[in-house]
């Protein structure tokens, strides 16, 4: 994939220069305000990008540009027009993510007005072991009387070879358009996993259960800042638990709970509460320390994350947040966790319903690698390990064909390599797609042969597959992936 020139490049209309050319700290490149001879103009890199603007009914020139601080305005009222009002309301939010810088926002602009926008972001995402740079694409929008010319598909070649440039390894979006994004390579790959249950059915089943739980019940009550860290130490405990969660530094928990997306956050504390300022506590009181913690908003509860060495407290800080939503007068409530939370199993028996799919209310996660050869190699020391545990006959290889790409996969009792080589009887099959799926776990093999999706030489490459690369609990935390 090509990446960003250093120099100035023009084709049509559209003006691009790096930082260095220009003297911006900006880790983007920005828009050239003045052109240099055409004599010192390299061969133009962004031609594919600029050749599909069409010209406006009036005869302007759209341009394509990266977005500064001054676009700030006219890029609210935009979002304002295209989303009606939700993203305008979001949109200060988005100013003060700590990696947030204005070039992030790529612009096709008509004249003084934006024609189209896209907004990158950056975060970490923990797949197992693995760390994964990712690029997240998030209010994808053209205004809707400039839409069929183009200016979508350039904004989006345009974010992909950024995403290359700055070294993501990945790139997500949350969209109800996956056409689109399919016919540039991008793979369906997460799923909305959810339980929804009445609010007194489910204290029923708490109470129920209650019958087990300790004689000196856990204290809920709302956070305080001071207890940042222990959020974060909870967190970082429970995100172990699957794929896909993103990683928070002081810096982004500071701005993801005080951009507002969420109502209210308890805490349970198993010990006296030292914000309790008691008297009558003893003073050889059990040493506070908390042990869980759980965000809701409205009737839905966006993060429950709880000590592994408490179990239930889980249900002590669900029995709170189904007390708050009938103060609230909400008689159901939602229950927003990864597809191997206990507590769906505990919803289920309160006559409550689960779901775990692709779509949910016509919106699907898609993933984009980047550079599936760098992906797999970065994963081999993780392959290896897996073979190893399941005791695989080794050495052993076989070959992956995908999109017209083939990679050799060689283990042995040492490591595990992989390469572009074209050897190997044993082969498996399938789109680029699938094997996005595949490497993050999204699925299994055998789920992509009865499918259809994937064809396998021979029994013994299905089974190294299955082993080496197996499903995994793959979700997205919503909390970070909410409407901002």
């Amino acid at each position: 994939m090509s990446t960003m020139s250093s120099a100035v490049a023009e084709v049509g209309s559209v003006r691009v220069s790096s930082r260095k050319a220009l003297g911006r700290k900006s880790s983007r490149p920005v828009v050239a305000n003045v052109l240099p001879s055409a004599a010192t103009v390299p061969p133009p890199v962004l031609e594919r990008h600029s050749a599909v603007l069409c010209p406006l009914p009036c005869g302007t020139a759209p341009r394509l540009a990266f977005g500064t601080a001054g676009d700030h305005p006219v890029v609210s009222q935009m979002l304002c027009d295209v989303f009606n009002g939700s993203a305008q309301a979001a949109f200060p939010a988005t100013l003060d993510d700590p990696h947030y810088e204005p070039c992030d926002r790529l612009l096709v602009k008509g004249g003084p007005r934006i024609l189209a926008h896209l907004q990158m972001t950056r975060r970490v995402l923990q797949f197992g072991p693995l760390r994964h740079g990712v690029s997240g694409l998030q209010h994808f929008a053209t205004l809707p009387e400039h839409r069929q010319r183009g200016y979508g598909r350039t904004l989006l070649g345009l974010a992909e070879d950024l995403m290359a440039e700055d070294g993501s390894g990945l790139g997500i979006v949350q969209t109800a358009v996956p056409k689109f994004f399919c016919r540039r390579g991008w793979a369906v790959c997460g799923r909305h996993c959810y339980s929804r249950a009445g609010v007194r059915d489910l204290l029923a089943q708490l109470s129920a259960d209650g019958t087990r739980w300790p004689k000196h019940p856990l204290k809920i009550r709302p956070w305080r800042q001071v207890e940042l860290p222990d959020l974060m130490r909870l967190h970082r405990q429970w995100s172990d638990q699957f794929d896909g969660a993103t990683q928070r530094t002081e810096a982004y928990w500071r701005w993801i709970v005080g951009r507002g997306d969420h109502d209210r956050i308890f805490v349970a504390i198993d010990g006296a509460d030292p914000a309790a300022a008691d008297d009558d506590v003893p003073c050889n009181a059990k040493e506070s320390q908390i042990v869980g913690y759980l965000v809701m908003r409205d009737d839905r509860i966006l993060e429950l994350a709880t000590d592994p060495g408490h179990a239930t407290a889980a249900h002590e800080l669900l029995a709170r947040a189904a007390s708050e939503a009938i103060e609230r007068d909400c008689h159901v409530i939602t229950l927003l966790a990864p597809p191997n939370d206990p507590l769906h199993e505990t919803f289920r028996q309160a006559r409550g319903t689960s779901v775990h799919n692709e779509i949910d209310q016509g919106e699907v996660f898609m993933i984009k690698v980047l550079d599936v050869l760098d992906l797999m190699r970065s994963m081999c020391p993780l392959l290896h390990d897996r073979a190893a545990a399941a005791g695989i006959t080794r050495p052993t290889e076989f070959a992956i064909a995908a999109d017209g790409q083939r990679y050799r996969v060689l283990l042995t009792r040492r490591s595990v390599k992989v390469s572009r080589e074209r050897s190997g009887r044993r082969t498996l099959t399938c789109s680029g797609a699938e094997l996005t799926r595949l490497l993050l776990g999204h699925n299994g093999i055998e789920e992509a042969i009865d499918a259809g999706r994937a064809k396998v030489s021979s029994r013994v490459v299905a089974e190294i597959v299955s082993t080496i690369l197996p499903a995994r609990p793959l979700w997205y935390t919503p909390w970070d992936f909410g409407p901002v």
